[in-house]
């Protein structure tokens, strides 16, 4: 027990340290205390200011990525609500995990976009929030996918088929179908054509057949009906798989 010393008493330091430790154990004592609160307050400092750097990077991309988001021009209002009350989260919540759930149902909005429109500009912000999300977030989004499959001539150039070749020659050169609708089963078209995965091919292709179908059966247009019947053969041949699933369990999905 250190000896009581009278208020306003100078006394000699190594004096007021107890028998049992010497002066220079103490002082090894205080400089160890000090070393350790010197290291803590460092370590408590680079996370206050990692924090607030995060902070400041989140509200930087949030600011300028919904100037670039607001003019693509979101087909479904249910889209751009879900999406920017999605960016107004991601700026007001603090839990890290919950930032990333606000970006990663953004990314899902914008990659359903992309597939419906093919749109470049929609890919490129879907791109910009991938980057973003795996820099700022990388052990949330490890383990996620982020595929962005091509579908627009701004990243690939379309390798139709001979058959896709001869269904868009012959839909090109009728005027039985309304010009919007012709454009939306070419774009299809050019978009299977495009992209290298199986997957995105089969849905890009049977969407046009089943667009084509409803034309076929509207207009009773020889050529629409040839162009059907084209491209049906064609995915039985090229995806047998896909094909027999949807004759199972949806026939008339597939029936020519």
């Amino acid at each position: 027990m250190l000896p009581k010393i009278p208020k306003g008493f100078i006394t000699n330091f190594p004096q007021a340290v107890p028998d049992f430790i010497s002066p220079r154990q103490f002082v090894f004592l205080l400089a160890t205390v000090a070393i350790f609160i010197l290291i803590s307050t460092f370590f408590l400092t680079e996370q206050i200011i990692e924090s607030r750097e995060k902070q400041a990077n989140l509200t930087s991309f949030i600011d300028k990525f919904k100037d670039e988001t607001e003019l693509l021009g979101f087909s479904s209002s249910l889209w751009k609500n879900s999406f920017n009350k999605n960016l107004d989260t991601a700026s007001k919540e603090k839990d890290p995990q919950k930032q990333f759930e606000a970006f990663n149902s953004n990314f899902t909005i914008l990659v359903s976009m992309y597939s419906a429109s093919h749109d470049s500009k929609v890919r490129v912000q879907a791109e910009k929030l991938t980057q973003f999300i795996r820099k700022e977030f990388p052990d949330q989004s490890k383990n996620q996918n982020f595929a962005i499959f091509c579908l627009d001539t701004d990243c690939g150039q379309p390798n139709y088929p001979a058959v896709i070749t001869d269904v868009v020659e012959l839909l090109s050169n009728t005027e039985a179908i309304d010009q919007p609708v012709l454009d939306d089963v070419l774009k299809k078209l050019e978009a299977a054509s495009i992209s290298s995965d199986s997957g995105t091919q089969w849905d890009n292709y049977l969407n046009a057949l089943q667009i084509l179908r409803a034309e076929k059966n509207r207009t009773e247009n020889s050529q629409i009906s040839e162009a059907v019947g084209l491209l049906g053969e064609f995915l039985q041949e090229n995806f047998a798989q896909n094909w027999s699933q949807m004759e199972k369990y949806f026939p008339e999905s597939v029936k020519i």
